[in-house]
């Protein structure tokens, strides 16, 4: 009988599945929880971005920042447009700012997780999976399609928002876009 996923030698806490993708293993610091992150091509694709990938997470780790956060992307995105609507009826924002805050994260959740068999997109991408390496290979991607830098930059805005409210309500223990923006401030 095959096992799902074999070590990858030469490289602690890495792993090849059975359908051939890397897979970063660590333990969520809340819950002592074994999880497996796979690496899917969002952040590339390779041994060398599984490598990145690992050291990002074990650097998380020691922070004591990883949570084992079940919601998926979907189910923040629509939270977090009800929250949006709210501060729109409350006169906090903008109906066209919330607009284009949305437009920007409709971008962004088929490229983060996308839809099968016609499903609706990020139904199956957990917050927990977006690290920095993830928010690094969106923007690497919106760059691809073309997307000008501005709607690239409000795209990634949305998702910080987002992140930022899983933060704030204790699903999530630090925020992807702000990692990722601090490092590349470091680099």
């Amino acid at each position: 009988m095959n096992s799902r996923r074999t070590a990858v030698l030469g490289h602690r806490g890495i792993y090849r599945s059975s359908s051939g993708n890397y897979e970063i293993a660590y333990r969520a610091s809340d819950t002592d929880r074994l999880i497996h992150h796979v690496c899917d091509g969002v952040c590339g694709i390779g041994i060398a971005a599984a490598e990145r990938a690992n050291a990002e997470i074990r650097a998380l780790h020691k922070r004591g920042v990883l949570r084992d956060c079940v919601t998926s992307v979907a189910s923040a995105a629509d939270a977090w447009r009800l929250d949006e609507e709210a501060r729109v009826a409350a006169g906090i924002i903008k109906q066209d700012t919330l607009r284009r805050y949305r437009q920007g994260l409709d971008q962004l959740l088929p490229l983060l997780d996308p839809p099968k068999h016609g499903g609706r997109p990020g139904r199956n991408r957990l917050l927990r999976d977006v690290f920095p390496h993830t928010v690094a290979g969106l923007i690497d991607r919106l760059d691809a399609q073309g997307v000008t830098p501005p709607s690239r930059d409000l795209a990634i805005s949305s998702l910080r928002n987002l992140l930022e409210r899983a933060v704030v309500s204790g699903e999530l223990g630090y925020n992807a876009v702000d990692e990722f923006r601090r490092a590349a401030r470091e680099a």
